[in-house]
């Protein structure tokens, strides 16, 4: 799940809920978003690279500002922050309004383990991604750039 703190102390339900509270929700506060740990969620469905699994571990990369100085997406990822699944490899990009409600949500690409995100002087975004293991048996990590599909 994603989530968004509005002041200290704010409650998310850990070991309560996991995702949207369902039963005993007296102070807490749900996520922006939240995906469950099967594979017929929206989220892996829409990304065909989606690597089939129900490990979940969710990323929050960083929002694109609109003072960024040079645009290399066209406008497309103003105001959007890229969230994802460690696991699975799809990434969303999200626009929250200014009540934080979801006011967008689009498939954004893909990249397996990514790890840390960061917006490059030169106005691109870049990641790098964990690499394997005997627990994550994935490629290599690097660091990529990402760029508009054509």
């Amino acid at each position: 799940e994603v989530n968004v703190t509005r002041f200290r102390g704010e409650n998310f339900g850990a070991s309560l809920a996991e995702g949207p509270c369902t039963t005993t929700c007296a102070g807490l506060t749900d996520p922006v978003t939240s995906w469950d740990r099967s594979n017929d969620h929206r989220y892996p469905h829409a990304d065909p690279l989606a690597v089939p699994t129900t490990r979940r571990v969710v990323w929050v990369g960083i929002e694109y500002p609109r003072s960024v100085e040079t645009d290399r997406y066209l406008g497309t990822f103003f105001d959007k922050m890229l969230v994802g699944d460690f696991a699975g490899g799809w990434i969303r990009a999200i626009e929250l309004d200014d009540q934080d409600r979801v006011i967008y949500d689009e498939p954004a690409g893909h990249l397996d383990a990514a790890t840390s995100w960061a917006l490059g002087p030169d106005g691109y975004v870049y990641a790098s991604s964990y690499g394997t293991s005997l627990a994550w048996p994935y490629k290599p990590g690097a660091i990529y750039r990402a760029v508009l599909a054509e």
